[in-house]
């Protein structure tokens, strides 16, 4: 019989793991070619805006609270500043193709729009992930009954900037175990948005499975991206039919971070520590930001691309 867990519970436990990690005593401070580290903070989500002069940051809160703030990072100076002006539980931030607004997800149910820099939340829908549609004008929210009543609630909606549902996309079947508890991480479109990537975490024998999909949002199908690895937090890349995530060991929140193609052949495997946590390509590209210990650092990809062992360190 499966054990049911509050969602809840299981954000705790996640927070708290990221939490721990970015707050040791001796934080390891990451020192790889074709990296540069832009922050020392705290953070446990980031998310780099479509002009490329800021990241989007959740900051890591301190345990036991489940409560942080949003921070606005400056390109490429590292500047800091605080955008909400109370805390929250915030994740999934996703940016308006224009970059003046942000949409995120809120308590964990709640999607909001946000407007930048001024920091001001406003309900959108309920949800639990969503992604800012090409036009500017629509979002797509994943949403569900993701606490107890299964997987056979999920579907795909559109709503306009009013949160008016003006269509629902087919999602069809994950192929996958029923589970009583699930959450999502955040979603990503391709670059002709035609296909939707997104990770999800379920609690199994005391651990969180974490697996990867991409759905073609005409057909509706469904497919598991890398069967055979734990992978999460999948992202297109901005400009081309790839995708960046991180690949699960022994450890559920961090792993090592790997570029592929959409069918899950991979391109380059960076030379980093296999403690990567969070991930987010910048806007052209040739960058990906990602949080080590809680710090933000930029890996440049075409300089580690050029300076990768044969078959990119596959």
């Amino acid at each position: 019989m499966q054990h049911k867990v509050p969602l809840g519970s299981l954000l705790v436990l996640g927070l708290l793991a990221a939490s721990s990690l970015a707050s040791c005593s001796n934080t390891p401070v990451l020192r790889a070619r074709h990296v540069s580290r832009l922050t020392d903070s705290s953070y446990a989500e980031i998310a780099w805006a479509p002009d490329g002069a800021m990241i989007l940051a959740v900051g890591i809160p301190g345990a036991p609270s489940t409560q942080s703030n949003l921070f606005g990072i400056d390109i490429p100076s590292g500047e800091v500043h605080r955008l909400t002006p109370a805390p929250g539980q915030f994740s999934n931030a996703s940016w308006s193709p224009n970059g003046s607004q942000a949409v995120l997800t809120v308590d964990l149910n709640t999607v909001s729009l946000m407007d930048v820099p001024g920091g001001t939340l406003s309900y959108l829908s309920t949800g639990e992930a969503s992604a800012w549609l090409p036009n500017g004008q629509e979002i797509l929210i994943y949403s569900g009954d993701l606490s107890l009543r299964g997987t056979d609630h999920r579907e795909l909606r559109v709503v306009d900037l009013e949160g008016n549902v003006t269509r629902v996309l087919p999602i069809g079947d994950r192929s996958t175990e029923t589970a009583d508890v699930e959450y999502v991480s955040a979603l990503s479109l391709s670059q002709d948005a035609t296909r939707l990537a997104f990770s999800i975490a379920v609690p199994q024998r005391g651990r969180n499975l974490r697996t990867s999909y991409i759905a073609d949002l005409v057909s509706g199908s469904v497919v598991r991206f890398r069967p055979d690895e734990r992978t999460g937090h999948l992202t297109w890349a901005p400009d081309r039919d790839v995708v960046a995530y991180i690949r699960y060991g022994v450890d559920d929140y961090v792993g090592r971070l790997v570029i592929a193609d959409a069918d899950g052949t991979c391109i380059l495997r960076p030379q980093l520590p296999d403690e990567i946590s969070n991930i987010s390509w910048g806007p052209d590209g040739t960058k990906i930001a990602l949080i080590y210990y809680g710090a933000v650092y930029l890996l440049d990809l075409e300089s580690a691309m050029l300076d990768s062992p044969p078959g990119g360190g596959c």
